[in-house]
């Protein structure tokens, strides 16, 4: 199975806890814990980004 990346970039009250919910309805959606990553604050902190790939690389394996 081919990894994807879904990146979604979102406001402030726009439902953004409404679509995680129903994301995790779904077994085969790997959402990261907290549900909002600042991906643009990861650029200046690779640490941080290459943590949550190493997790979600995981997970993936753990779900087979």
């Amino acid at each position: 199975m081919m990894l994807r990346f879904l990146l979604g970039v979102r406001t402030q009250k726009s439902g953004s806890t409404w679509l995680s919910n129903h994301h995790n309805t779904y077994p085969e959606v790997f959402q990261p814990s907290p549900k909002e990553l600042h991906v643009f604050d990861a650029m200046l902190r690779q640490d941080v980004f290459g943590e949550f790939h190493a997790k979600a690389q995981l997970e993936h394996e753990r779900r087979g």
